[in-house]
C-alpha cells in the first residue's frame, strides 16, 4: 500500500481543504439562518434541500475558490457574484413555488425574503474574503522542500513545477555532504523513486534524527501533492504504479460507477431531449447540413467506436485528413461556436454511455490517428485507455482544450493521476467541476491559433 501524502487517502482534496471548509461553514451559517427566520417561511422546499442549492450555486459563482491577488477589483468581484448566486437561488424557489401553486405570496413577503438574502449572502461572502485573506498571510512564505538527486534532475524537475500556480514553494539540493546544515531548513526532503537513506554516511545527525524517516517523500507522492498530476517523466521509472493502474477495473466502486453513470445517462438523455431538437433545428437552418456527426474514438484497450456530436463544424472540414482545431478555427459553424463553448454538443454522447463505450466521468477519447502519432512520440501514452474514455475527466476540467503533442502530454498526466486515485468521491468533485465550467464556458477553447 503506498504512502499517502501526510496520511491522506486522497491526495485530491488536500489543495481543496480550505474550500471545503467554506462550504461546510457556508451550509451551516445558512441553515441557522433559515431558522431563526423561520417567520420568513421557506415552505416549498425542504430547508437541507435548500441549503445544499445554496451551496451548489455559489460554487458555481466560484465563491469557494481562492482569491489569487488581493486588491479592491477582486474583492468586489467576489462580492458582487455572491449576490449573483443570491440571486439564482431565490429566483429558481420562487419558481418553484409558483409551479407548486403556493399562495402566501406578496410583494412585501415576497421583498422580506429577497433584502434578508442579500444580507445573508453579505454576511458569508465577508466571512469568506476574510477566512482566505488570514489564509494567504499565513502562507504567504515559501515552503523549502529539499531535493535528494543531480543538479541537472533539480533543474528539471524545476521547469516541470514551474507553471504551479496552487502552491507557493521552492527546491533547494540537498546530499549528504550538506544534509547536517540543511535538514532542519527545510519541510520535506523529496527523493527519487525507490530510493533508500544511509544514515551510516552522514556524520554527527541532528537531536531530532529520529524523524528523519518522516521527512523524507518520493517524488511521485510529493508530485500529486503539488501538482495533482503525474508527468510521465517522473513515473517513468515507477513500475509498481504502472502495473497498479491496471487494477482499477477489477474494484468494487469501478462496478459500481458504471451502474451509477448509467442511470444518471437515461436521466440525462431524456431531461436533455428538448436541447437537442432545438439545437438541431438551429443547425439545419444554418447550412441545411446533417445535424448529427459521428467520429471514430479509441476506447477501452483501444478498440474503436463511434462518437455522436451535435455537428459544430461545417460539412466535409476534414475531407484531407484529421486536424487538431484551433483559436479562430475557420471550420467551426457560427452557432458551432456556441456548442463547443458551452458544450452542448457533446451531449449525444450520453448514448455511447448507455451502449457502455463511455463513462460519464474518464480519459477523453482522442481520434485513432492522433492516438497512434501521439503513443510514439510520448511515452506511456496508452496507459489512459486502461479504462473506458469519458465525457468529461480530470484533464479537462484541469487543463484547457488541447490541440498539441506538448498540450497531450500535459492532458496524460492529468488521466494517469485520475486512474491512479480513482474513487467514487473523485468521480464526484469532477462532476461538480465538470458543470461548473459548463455554465461558466470556460476551458473549452484551444490554445494554440493554429
Amino acid at each position: 500500500m503506498r504512502k499517502n501524502i501526510f496520511n491522506l487517502k486522497y491526495p485530491f482534496l488536500y489543495q481543496r481543504k480550505l474550500s471545503i471548509f467554506l462550504v461546510c461553514i457556508d451550509y451551516f451559517i445558512f441553515k441557522i439562518f433559515l431558522n431563526s427566520f423561520a417567520y420568513l417561511q421557506y415552505p416549498v422546499i425542504n430547508s437541507y434541500l435548500f441549503c445544499l442549492i445554496w451551496v451548489i450555486f455559489n460554487y458555481i459563482f466560484s465563491q469557494y475558490m481562492i482569491i489569487k491577488i488581493f486588491n479592491f477589483k477582486n474583492i468586489i468581484k467576489k462580492f458582487f457574484t455572491s449576490q449573483l448566486a443570491n440571486f439564482c437561488v431565490h429566483f429558481l424557489y420562487f419558481l418553484l413555488a409558483l409551479l407548486s401553486f403556493f399562495e402566501f405570496f406578496n410583494i412585501d413577503k415576497i421583498m422580506e425574503i429577497f433584502i434578508s438574502s442579500i444580507s445573508i449572502s453579505f454576511i458569508c461572502c465577508f466571512y469568506r474574503v476574510l477566512i482566505m485573506y488570514m489564509t494567504r498571510l499565513k502562507n504567504r512564505k515559501y515552503k523549502i522542500f529539499g531535493y535528494w538527486g543531480s543538479e541537472e534532475d533539480l533543474k528539471e524537475i524545476n521547469n516541470l513545477y514551474l507553471n504551479n500556480i496552487n502552491y507557493k514553494f521552492k527546491l533547494i539540493l540537498i546530499n549528504y555532504d550538506n544534509f547536517n546544515s540543511i535538514f532542519n531548513k527545510v519541510h520535506k526532503i523529496i527523493t527519487p523513486t525507490n530510493f533508500q537513506f544511509n544514515k551510516n554516511l552522514v556524520k554527527n545527525l541532528p537531536p531530532n534524527s529520529f524523524k528523519i524517516e518522516d521527512k523524507f517523500l518520493d517524488l511521485t507522492n510529493w508530485s500529486e501533492y503539488i501538482l495533482q498530476r503525474l508527468p510521465t517523466v517522473i513515473i517513468k521509472n515507477d513500475k509498481n504504479i504502472l502495473s497498479n493502474l491496471r487494477l482499477i477495473k477489477y474494484k468494487l466502486s469501478y462496478k459500481i460507477k458504471n451502474l451509477v453513470e448509467f442511470i444518471i445517462s437515461l436521466f440525462l438523455l431524456i431531461l436533455f431531449i428538448p436541447i437537442i431538437i432545438l439545437f438541431g433545428f438551429l443547425i439545419k437552418i444554418e447550412d441545411g447540413g446533417p445535424v448529427f456527426y459521428s467520429q471514430k474514438r479509441s476506447g477501452l484497450n483501444g478498440k474503436i467506436f463511434y462518437v455522436y456530436k451535435l455537428r459544430s463544424m461545417k460539412i466535409n472540414s476534414e475531407k484531407n485528413k484529421a486536424v487538431w482545431s484551433y483559436i479562430g478555427d475557420t471550420r467551426v459553424t457560427k452557432i458551432g461556436k456556441f456548442l463547443r463553448k458551452s458544450r452542448i454538443d457533446e451531449i449525444p454522447q450520453l448514448l455511447c454511455v448507455l451502449k457502455g463505450e463511455m463513462s460519464l466521468i474518464g480519459p477523453r477519447p482522442e481520434r485513432p490517428e492522433f492516438d497512434e502519432m501521439l503513443s510514439k512520440k510520448i511515452k506511456n501514452y496508452n496507459m489512459r485507455n486502461l479504462i473506458k474514455p469519458g465525457i468529461s475527466g480530470w484533464s479537462q476540467v484541469s487543463y484547457p482544450y488541447g490541440a498539441s503533442v506538448n498540450d497531450a502530454e500535459i492532458k496524460l498526466s492529468f488521466d494517469i493521476y485520475y486512474i491512479r486515485n480513482f474513487s467514487l468521491l473523485f468521480d464526484f468533485l469532477i462532476f461538480f467541476k465538470t458543470i461548473r465550467l459548463v455554465l461558466r464556458l470556460e476551458n473549452s477553447q484551444p490554445l494554440m491559433k493554429s
